[in-house]
């Protein structure tokens, strides 16, 4: 059964791939001035020790990236949380596509409010480089159609359930799998 995993992740893949095409792109804009990146392309053999480690191999770019994106910072020293019935409602609202409408209200919802790190364990889902792993997040499964949004090769398929997972502090959603039902009730 197709999900949308696969497309999450190709959404992070060419995240990482613009990311890392700015860190080797031979000219990237740093404090508004251009200058040239340390690596010669994909195959500089530093640039290949430096992700075989897993390291952050442009400190520029990275800081950029989580700058330009809240749920890559570390949570705010006071967070305050998207309450319960305000997420189940922007989840409930997620399910409108081109194939099919919002959940009804009759729709079944559970969520929970989680660690990132607990959300990885439950699902198995892997690290998610573009969150950062101290902030809390929900975690929504909703009992009703949703639509992927298909490919080349193959139509776009609706499956019965989905679950997305939302920053708990800014509602960025950070994680959707069409046709996964990740919990079972409400924590």
């Amino acid at each position: 059964m197709e999900s949308t995993r696969a497309r999450t992740t190709m959404f992070f893949v060419i995240a990482a791939l613009t990311l890392v095409g700015i860190s080797m792109g031979v000219v990237h804009i740093s404090r508004g001035a251009a200058s040239s990146s340390r690596f010669t392309g994909p195959a500089d053999p530093v640039l290949q020790a430096c992700q075989a480690a897993h390291r952050i191999c442009d400190p520029e770019a990275e800081a950029t990236r989580i700058a330009a994106s809240p749920p890559a910072q570390p949570p705010s020293a006071r967070p305050v949380y998207l309450i319960r019935e305000v997420i189940e409602d922007v989840a409930r609202r997620a399910a409108h596509t081109a194939l099919t409408s919002e959940a009804p209200l009759t729709a079944a919802v559970y969520s929970a409010l989680m660690t990132r790190p607990a959300f990885e364990a439950l699902t198995h889902e892997g690290h998610n480089a573009a969150v950062n792993p101290n902030r809390m997040v929900w975690l929504v499964t909703v009992h009703a159609p949703m639509a992927t949004d298909g490919g080349r090769s193959r139509p776009p398929q609706v499956f019965p359930v989905y679950s997305v997972v939302y920053d708990a502090e800014t509602g960025h959603w950070t994680d959707v799998c069409i046709g996964c039902a990740w919990l079972q009730q409400s924590q």
